[in-house]
Parts: C-alpha cells; sequence; structure tokens
C-alpha cells in the first residue's frame, strides 16, 4: 500500500487530479512561498527590527510619561484645592519620619 501525495488528496480514490487542481495547488505554493520570503527578508533585516523595537519602547516611555504627568498635575490641582490637608498630611510624614530616625538611633 502506498502513502498518499500531496497531489493525491484533492482528488478521489482512482481520479487523477485535473489541470484545475495542479493550478489551484501551484498558486497555493506560490502564496506559501511568498509570505515565508518575506518573513525571512524580515528576519534578515535588522536595521529595521531594531529600530522598530526601539519605536515601540519610545512609544512605551511616552505613554507613561503622559500618563505619569497627568497624575502630577492632578495631585497638584488636589494640593492647591486642600492646602490644609496637605499641610497635615505633611506633618504627619515628618512626624513619622523622625520617629523612624530617632528609634533607629536607639
Amino acid at each position: 500500500m502506498s502513502t498518499p501525495t500531496k497531489r493525491d488528496r484533492y482528488t478521489l480514490p482512482g481520479n487523477g487530479p485535473t489541470d484545475q487542481d495542479l493550478r489551484h495547488e501551484v498558486e497555493l505554493t506560490r502564496a506559501e512561498l511568498a509570505d515565508t520570503v518575506e518573513q525571512l527578508r524580515h528576519k534578515v533585516d535588522v536595521k529595521t527590527r531594531v529600530r522598530e523595537a526601539t519605536q515601540h519602547r519610545m512609544a512605551l516611555w511616552h505613554d507613561a510619561l503622559g500618563s505619569a504627568a497627568g497624575h502630577a498635575q492632578e495631585l497638584v490641582h488636589a494640593a492647591r484645592t486642600n492646602r490644609v490637608a496637605v499641610i497635615g498630611v505633611a506633618g504627619g510624614l515628618a512626624t513619622l519620619i523622625a520617629l523612624a530616625v530617632v528609634i533607629s538611633r536607639h
């Protein structure tokens, strides 16, 4: 018993592949080959891959910095509108830090 070949998979047993089957197989093979060549081209283009990775990381940093700047603006606005609360919290933190220093020395 023989193993079915790639050509046999598109036909019924006892029938050979038609010209249309073969043309379709050729087109599929060409498409697969084009995809493979494109993937290999991208893989060996190290300069472009490094540039793309750098741009991606820079975009992430830009987003993170933008988010941090937005949070900082919110904190500044909250501090300006609630000065008494900010002074109280700062005083409480200063007291805790002073106690930690005193305790660590003993």
